[in-house]
């Protein structure tokens, strides 16, 4: 199918476009900013499964995130912890800042309370409150140990001088009296001694004998029945759990700061080499102008990802990585293809400028380039419509990147080679 769309003619209508949209793209993540996922900027993350017939995802998430702030409360916690509760399905996913694992103890227990659980959460919320009020208590007592104990170190430091002094002047009077009494006391001692260490020996050995056969047949005993008991009790609760449990908790994430803040580092370096080595590659295939054109473009399509996930507050995780490179490589790919049809209709086409050669060939190769899309959006697509909510936070951002991989492919990539090579022409 041959097509004779005016591409290059029009690139001003595109570049409008494009900057368009990044200019709604930069007020975006001015003023509303980015939604940090766990993963970027540390929390916990819960995920449960609640094995109930009538569940609504839509209707469950408000009650749940509720429930979950509810559990905070009653223990005395921060109930702003919570940030958002998603469902899909029948899954359940709490995000929220660092929780401890009593708060996290608290969560679970109000889920089965409230969906009415019949295997019942180990402790309740009070024995739970008790638990964590005395580990804290615990905690502060252990701070005052340590600032007491500073404390101590100083003093001793300072003791020590005085103590020095003292004992200097007091050994020399020391020394005369005490050898008189030690010469004194030795020859009674060690008459006295020797009798009381004879007398004692023989009534530890029987002791200790006797002691020792009673503690053996008692902790065998013991040992025993407290086995067979643990094993009767988990064999219940395992049962219990596998046919009966209604909230069942399938996954506990926790990320600390210093954690969040090498993803996203990486994320930032692994797209910045990408696009380098890309430009490279490029610069040595075809030219440094289609190059810098072509970089251009998976900057712009990358952008576009981000202002994406601003608009739509679509929780920024690890996967940005990979939906960032996939992107990179799709936009890439379809640029190179019309790179290479110019290239071959550079030296078979004789009477046409460089621009009306680079509108034939985005032509040529715009239709292989709308199937390559489509087929990938129809197998993402599916992936968002059937997935659970983590891959449609993953999916939606990859449907928005390849929507603009295609349209900076065809309508703005080949537009700034033209540009770019008229400019490099005049400075030559």
């Amino acid at each position: 199918m041959n097509f004779n769309f005016k591409f290059i003619q029009n690139k001003k209508i595109f570049f409008i476009i494009s900057a368009a949209v990044v200019i709604i793209g930069l007020v975006s993540m001015i003023f509303r900013g980015f939604y940090w996922d766990v993963d970027f900027a540390g929390g916990t993350e819960i995920t449960y499964k609640i094995n109930t017939e009538n569940f609504s995802a839509e209707k469950e998430t408000s009650t749940i995130e509720l429930q979950a702030r509810d559990a905070l409360s009653a223990i005395g916690s921060d109930s702003n912890k919570i940030k958002i509760a998603q469902a899909s399905n029948n899954e359940v996913i709490i995000k929220s800042l660092e929780l401890d694992e009593y708060e996290i103890a608290a969560i679970h227990a109000q889920l089965k309370s409230h969906y009415n659980d019949p295997v019942v959460s180990e402790y309740t919320l009070d024995e739970i409150k008790q638990l964590r009020e005395a580990a804290l208590s615990a905690d502060s007592e252990e701070d005052e140990d340590t600032a007491n104990d500073e404390t101590a170190d100083n003093e001793v430091v300072e003791d020590e001088t005085v103590v020095d002094e003292t004992a200097d002047n007091e050994v020399v009077e020391d020394e005369a009296v005490v050898d008189e009494t030690v010469d004194n006391e030795a020859v009674e001692d060690e008459t006295v001694e020797d009798e009381t260490v004879d007398n004692e020996v023989v009534e530890d050995e029987t002791v200790e004998d006797e002691t020792a056969d009673n503690e053996v047949v008692e902790g065998e005993t013991v040992e025993d029945e407290t086995a067979d008991n643990e094993v009767v009790e988990d064999e219940t609760v395992e049962g219990e759990t596998a046919d009966n449990e209604v909230v069942v908790r399938e996954g506990l994430e926790s990320v600390s700061g210093s954690v969040s803040a090498d993803l996203r580092n990486a994320a930032i370096v692994s797209s910045i080499i990408a696009v380098v080595l890309m430009l490279v590659y490029i610069t040595i295939r075809f030219q440094f102008s289609s190059a810098l054109a072509a970089v251009i473009c998976l900057c712009h399509d990358v952008f576009v990802v981000l202002a994406a996930y601003s608009i739509l507050q679509i929780p920024v995780s690890s996967s940005v990585i990979a939906v960032t490179l996939t992107i990179l490589g799709y936009s890439i790919n379809a640029t190179i293809i019309i790179f290479d049809r110019v290239r071959e209709n550079v030296r078979l086409i004789r009477n046409a400028t460089f621009a009306e050669k680079v509108n034939i060939s985005i032509n040529q190769t715009l239709m292989r380039s709308i199937n390559t899309t489509v087929t990938t959006l129809l197998t993402i697509g599916l992936i968002y419509i059937l997935g659970v909510q983590s891959i449609k936070e993953f999916s939606l951002p990859l449907i928005i990147g390849l929507i603009a991989g295609l349209y900076s492919s065809v309508c703005l990539s080949g537009a700034l080679w033209t540009v770019f090579k008229r400019k490099n022409e005049r400075v030559k």
